[in-house]
């Protein structure tokens, strides 16, 4: 049963299910899952979307260990992530401008220090090169000033070559270090998935971003280099 409708949740399909609980995201989910509870349903919020660090994350992993009687399953996942995540402390001293969307003035979109994605750059050994919070949107002017040594852009909903091809829509940009030392880099499929949504994958995220920062990756990164990449599921205990 769909409990999801255009416009929320569908109450009448959840009440058929009869859930003993509902998990929902504190970010995406926050408005209309707060709205089950006047059913009578309890609801738990994961950080979700919300996450702002590695620790949240693990914090939802630990809950729904406890929520399914799994802990030690989920202490084996914890235990996973952290192990990997020690691997990528060393700092490079790279900046990285991690951008999302680029509009056809130029303006674009991109992580800012207070973000998630901010923190896998981080935890990879990196500086974000957006010294401003959010997502933007943002001038040329201010990529052109941060000079960042590592572009990382989006596939936009298409593919690495365009992603690249409109990365030239920001004026000035071919005269940033990233440009001059051949670092930039487009992301797509299931690589994208795992830099831009706070989850397990965010491991990955923080390999691949070390991995570009170190010179380690190809231009394209996108769904078959990353099975290719990372071919290993994750543990469960």
């Amino acid at each position: 049963i769909n409990a999801m409708s255009p416009t929320g949740f569908n109450g009448d399909a959840i009440i058929l299910l009869k859930p003993d609980l509902v998990l929902a995201d504190s970010g995406f989910e926050a408005m209309w899952a707060k709205d089950i509870r006047k059913l009578g349903v309890p609801v738990y919020f994961l950080y979700g979307t919300r996450a702002a660090s590695f620790a949240d994350i693990e914090g939802d992993v630990e809950a729904l260990g406890k929520i399914f009687d799994r802990a030690r399953r989920a202490a084996a996942v914890v235990g996973w992530m952290e192990a990997e995540l020690a691997k990528y402390r060393t700092p490079t001293n790279a900046t990285v401008a991690q951008i999302a969307w680029i509009n056809p003035d130029g303006s674009f979109y991109a992580a800012g220090n207070n973000t998630f994605v901010a923190a896998e750059i981080r935890a990879a050994g990196g500086i974000n090169a957006i010294g401003q919070g959010g997502w933007g949107p943002f001038e040329p002017s201010l990529l052109i000033a941060a000079n960042p040594s590592v572009i990382v852009v989006g596939s936009m909903g298409f593919n690495c070559t365009y992603a690249l091809q409109t990365l030239k829509n920001i004026p000035h940009v071919s005269g940033v270090s990233a440009y001059s030392n051949g670092r930039i880099y487009a992301l797509s499929g299931l690589a994208e998935d795992a830099v831009d949504q706070p989850s397990l994958m965010s491991v990955y995220a923080v390999a691949m971003f070390n991995m570009v920062m170190t010179g380690r990756a190809p231009h394209c990164l996108d769904t078959r280099w990353f099975l290719q990449q990372f071919p290993s599921p994750i543990p469960t205990g």
